[in-house]
């Protein structure tokens, strides 16, 4: 039986202030002196809700949480608590939870809400399609609410007196680490201008910063801890895992994904979104190390590929509809190839999968065609891709002048 829209659920945000930034998925406006909320969104597919709310004409920090309608005219109530910036905890201010859901059914609220555009589901859904909902349950924060990485703090020792060397070396330091950030993330922000989202601009990075201050480094999200050695005794082992991970994946995906790489695609497609629409570092260091990992798995990709192949072609279509929504100048820009920021990204990764399937492209379609996605997309061919990464080649070393003492 065919969904209709009018099914779909409800979000009633309550006393959003006019002038927040409020999207959901990549649907991305500016609140009204009557926002209420969405309405008729879809269901059984998990939206990523997200806003900043403005200082001074510019937009600060940016939020999120997850929601997932399961049932048709479902209502989720959010209510803005104004002296945190932010919407309370679930388990608050249940009696007026209950009057808005009552007032949503009746559709008191209808002409104050913003419709989930239909077309915008065909986009979203293959961002998001293996984030089960006991994955977000497993990676959400507590209080469900998720702040992204630049979240900021005043300066404990910014009153200190710059005579104190050791004082003063920790916080030039801890200055140097916030600007590198900084910078990250406005270099992100620049070229995401090029992207052109369905309503409004994901990239306002940039603007998120005040004078003074430093960035937190954690956004609550509880990402499984991603393996870059083997902590095995055999030293045979050991050298094999520094080259091929598959060991390393294998045991991952047994241990902490109940033996389904579908849970572990979901969690990289968790942290892309954090990364991209979130506007979070953390996204960001997590999605590379899922995809390094699994672009260093080179037995296990081939094993996928000459068995089952499905694995392997699902990765591939997660993986591209990613690099999809990445600005084309990713790659080719003078400042991010100046810096290798665009490179250390994803080049690596591009370059270690390259390397795997130089001589099996052929073998599986989808493979030949995420080639011709990328020279396409980024005006990169595969000569581009193999020069990534050439700071990390082996050097050899003349150990024949060399004396043993």
């Amino acid at each position: 039986m065919e969904e209709r829209v009018e099914d779909g659920g409800y979000l009633v945000c309550w006393n959003v202030p006019k002038g927040t930034e409020f999207g959901m998925d990549t649907h991305l406006s500016v609140t009204g002196e009557n926002f209420k909320g969405f309405k008729w969104i879809s269901l059984n597919v998990p939206h990523f809700v997200y806003f900043a709310a403005t200082y001074k004409e510019m937009p600060t920090m940016r939020s999120g949480f997850w929601v997932n309608f399961t049932k048709p005219r479902q209502v989720i109530v959010k209510i803005w608590d104004a002296s945190k910036e932010e919407f309370m905890a679930d388990d608050l201010e249940t009696e007026q939870k209950e009057r808005l859901e009552y007032a949503t059914l009746k559709h008191e609220f209808d002409p104050y809400m913003g419709s989930y555009p239909p077309e915008l589901l065909e986009k979203w859904k293959p961002l998001v399609n293996h984030i089960s909902p006991d994955l977000l349950s497993r990676l959400e924060p507590i209080g469900k609410q998720i702040h992204s990485q630049t979240k900021l703090e005043e300066d404990p020792t910014s009153h200190l007196n710059s005579n104190n060397s050791t004082k003063t070396n920790k916080q030039t330091q801890k200055s140097k680490d916030s600007t590198d950030a900084r910078s990250k993330l406005q270099r992100i922000a620049e070229m995401m201008e090029n992207v052109e989202p369905d309503k409004g601009d994901q990239s306002d990075i940039g603007s998120l910063y005040a004078s003074g201050a430093n960035l937190s480094q954690s956004s609550g999200v509880y990402y499984t801890t991603i393996p870059t050695k083997s902590f095995s005794s055999s030293p045979s082992e050991l050298t094999l895992s520094n080259h091929d991970k598959s060991t390393l994946l294998s045991s991952l995906i047994t241990s902490q994904f109940s033996s389904s790489f579908y849970l572990f695609l979901g969690e990289l497609q968790f942290s892309f979104i954090h990364f991209w629409i979130g506007q979070s570092l953390d996204g960001l260091n997590q999605w590379k190390k899922m995809l390094d990992i699994i672009t260093t798995s080179e037995k296990l990709l081939l094993e996928w590929q000459n068995n089952s192949q499905d694995e392997l072609r699902q990765f591939i279509l997660v993986w591209r509809r990613q690099l999809k929504e990445l600005p084309q100048e990713w790659f080719t820009d003078e400042e991010w190839m100046g810096g290798q920021e665009g490179a250390d990204v994803i080049g690596k990764s591009l370059k270690n999968f390259w390397e795997i399937f130089s001589g099996e492209d052929g073998k599986i379609e989808e493979v030949q065609e995420f080639r011709e996605f990328i020279k396409d997309r980024f005006s990169i061919d595969d000569k581009d891709v193999m020069e990534f990464d050439q700071d990390d080649m082996p050097v050899v070393v003349d150990v024949s002048n060399f004396y043993v003492l």
